[in-house]
């Protein structure tokens, strides 16, 4: 496959270690270029920019599966005020995830809520690069961590820090950890956590990413900033965007533990409420707007999806029409992937038929999916049995996949 079509997606994770050097948890970090020095991991972001790194942070790591990045160990992520107060962090399970917050931000009522709601919801609330203040008591009285930076804080600010922390039953993490003399300070401070270079450097995680297309986003962003919002018209996007798509059943996937079976985009949606829904795609929307790549595999898919719905429709089975395009769009998820679609299927809420019929066992999406197969390559000999079978003519063929086209391409 011709190599354009890749673009890699890279998250930087580092270990934080406990007072037994077992790993506690890891740090996730952006990383735009896998050829950035691993050693600007700690490079300090102008404020302006935690918003953008916030995003593509939850954005990759929603992706790529937290539990994949961390190995069931907790993560640690930085949130910048927005996304406190909107909530953001509940895209992923409370026991998955620590919610950093980061330095600068100041306990505005609105933010202290939405910190001690998600706390009660089971999530660790981490003070990030904490120096104590009479404003941020209130910050204090809800965290369950506070990590110090050792290259600028004194002894005496950390001991001072350690002692009002006693008071609420905070563990401390020791952040920035250079050399032994350093790490033998800590643990004599009697800090419980630990992270930095001389422990262990960031390594970086990468996957292949699905592009999207420029244009589905910004209908998107139309769409979902409407003071009244139709999820009817956001499924009509969805199910000409494979990428976001594909994301959304990873979140239910992820949030569910694998429990919530679907069989359709709009069900998928239904899942969640439609300001929650709306909050998540204005998250993945933004956080991959930037991007360009060739899109004709995916101009491939959303043509094969359609052209499937349009058979369901016209072949007796058109109240199977939506799960017969989730099942055409999927049909070559392996391909943008690079993956076994075995393994790529454990981490989609779908339901079973759709499972047998992707990976290949025998019912009547696989004999869909294998009609559509032959008839793009012009295996007359499979495809016309399939279409006798399905219940559909030759020539009404011809013509569905003309009008698949004209409507794939109406949107591009």
């Amino acid at each position: 496959m011709n190599n354009n079509y890749e673009e890699k997606l890279n998250i930087a994770r580092q270990p934080i270690y406990d007072r037994n050097m077992e790993v506690f948890a890891y740090e996730l970090l952006y990383r735009s270029n896998l050829e950035l020095e691993i050693n600007k991991a700690y490079k300090e972001t102008e404020k302006k920019d935690d918003e953008f790194t916030t995003l593509k942070v939850i954005a990759n790591c929603q992706l790529m599966g937290l539990d994949n990045l961390t190995y069931g160990k907790k993560a640690f992520i930085n949130f910048a005020s927005q996304f406190l107060i909107n909530k953001i962090p509940t895209f992923f399970p409370s026991e998955s995830l620590g919610i950093e917050i980061l330095e600068y931000i100041e306990p505005e009522p609105e933010i202290i809520k939405s910190c001690k709601e998600m706390k009660n919801e089971g999530y660790t609330i981490i003070l990030d690069d904490f120096v104590y203040s009479e404003n941020l008591k209130y910050f204090v009285e809800i965290a369950d961590i506070i990590k110090m930076d050792f290259l600028t804080t004194t002894i005496k600010e950390r001991k001072r820090t350690i002692e009002q922390g006693k008071e609420y039953k905070i563990k401390f993490l020791a952040e920035k950890i250079e050399n032994k003399v350093q790490f033998d300070l800590a643990l004599n401070e009697g800090f419980d956590y630990f992270q930095g270079y001389y422990l262990s450097k960031p390594d970086i995680i990468s996957i292949t990413n699905i592009p999207g297309y420029k244009i589905n986003y910004l209908k998107l962003l139309k769409i979902i900033n409407k003071p009244i919002s139709d999820i009817n018209e956001i499924e009509n996007v969805l199910k000409r965007e494979i990428s976001l798509t594909y994301r959304l059943l990873r979140l239910i996937n992820q949030l569910s533990k694998g429990k919530k079976k679907i069989k359709s985009i709009k069900e998928a949606l239904e899942t969640f409420e439609l300001g929650r829904i709306k909050n998540w795609l204005s998250l993945i929307v933004l956080s991959s707007v930037g991007h360009d790549s060739p899109q004709q595999l995916v101009n491939n898919s959303i043509i094969r999806a359609k052209f499937c719905e349009l058979i369901a429709l016209n072949a007796g089975f058109s109240d199977e029409k939506d799960t017969c395009f989730l099942v055409g769009m999927l049909s070559k998820i392996d391909i943008f992937l690079k993956e076994p679609i075995e393994k790529l299927i454990e981490t989609l809420p779908l339901k079973k038929e759709i499972i047998d019929a992707l990976i290949g066992k025998k019912n009547k999406y696989f004999d869909l999916i294998m009609l559509v197969d032959n008839y793009e390559n012009k295996n007359k000999k499979n495809f016309l049995p399939l279409a006798e079978k399905i219940g559909i003519e030759l020539k009404k063929l011809d013509e569905l996949y003309l009008l698949a086209i004209e409507a794939g391409s109406l949107h591009y």
